[in-house]
Formats: structure tokens, C-alpha cells, sequence
């Protein structure tokens, strides 16, 4: 048998709508959650997905440009021998049309400007040429604050 309530009185209505208000609330909250359960779970799989595709085109020779970019960033990043020989090579670098510069990029910039262990770039190592009104590749992740960021640093 199931049990049932009985609402009456001059506070039943406004009580059902505070219940239902409040599972109201509670519901989007819930989804909310999932949701971002769900967004960090297709995430890491995307991580792990790209990260397989790119061994696989290592191992196979055939990389693409981005291939290339993240290994130039590796090993500025990790062998401090390798980027002191290309801060000696290349003591200072003008970068024409950096509003185009996506953030990998920019990242590698730094590394060959600043001494292996340093955060920031040596003063007068970097240079940048650009303007944001011709910015063109934003579908290839080049970024109008990167630029805007780049120019307070």
C-alpha cells in the first residue's frame, strides 16, 4: 500500500513549490557534477589518444608539424645542452607576424631565449613583429591574448 500526503491549508501550495524548487536546484547541481565528470574523463582519453597517434606516427617516420613542435619544446625543455647550443647559435630571435604564434610556439621561443634554469627570456634576446588586426590562423591556435600577454612580458 502505498503511503500518501495530504496537503491542505493556505501554506500547501507554496510548499510544493519550494520542494519542487529545491529538487530543482539539487537536479542541476547533480547534472552539473556529471557533467564535469564526464568532460574529465573524455579529456584524459583524448590525452592518451593523441599522445598514442603521436608515437605511432614516430615510429612509423611520418609526422606532422605539430609532431615536430613538441619534440623541438621536449628538448629545449629537457636537455639544458641542447638549448645552451642553441642559445649560442641564435642569440637573439626576431619573430615576424607573431600575432600568427601559438602558444607551443611561443613556448619554444622562451626556451631559446632564456638560460637553461631561468623562467623568464633573457632582456634583448627576443623580438617580436606583429599586428593583432591581422591575425589569420586562430583555427590553427594561434591566440590574440598570447600576443597581448607576450607584450607585457
Amino acid at each position: 500500500m502505498a503511503a500518501t500526503l495530504a496537503f491542505s491549508g493556505p501554506g500547501a501550495v507554496a510548499f510544493v513549490l519550494a520542494a519542487l524548487a529545491a529538487l530543482g536546484e539539487l537536479r542541476t547541481e547533480a547534472l552539473a557534477e556529471l557533467g564535469d565528470l564526464v568532460l574529465a574523463d573524455l579529456l584524459a582519453r583524448l590525452q592518451r589518444w593523441s599522445k598514442e597517434q603521436a608515437a605511432q606516427r614516430r615510429r612509423a617516420g611520418t609526422l606532422v608539424f605539430h609532431d615536430l613542435l613538441v619534440l623541438c619544446r621536449d628538448l629545449l625543455r629537457d636537455r639544458a645542452d641542447r638549448r645552451q647550443a642553441a642559445r649560442d647559435r641564435y642569440v637573439r630571435v626576431l619573430v615576424d607576424e607573431f600575432q600568427d604564434t601559438d602558444e607551443l610556439q611561443y613556448e619554444i621561443l622562451q626556451l631559446l631565449a632564456s638560460a637553461p634554469g631561468a623562467s623568464e627570456a633573457e632582456p634583448g634576446r627576443l623580438f617580436f613583429v606583429g599586428d593583432p588586426k591581422q591575425a589569420i590562423y586562430r583555427f590553427r591556435g594561434a591566440d590574440i591574448a598570447l600576443y597581448e600577454r607576450a607584450r607585457l612580458e
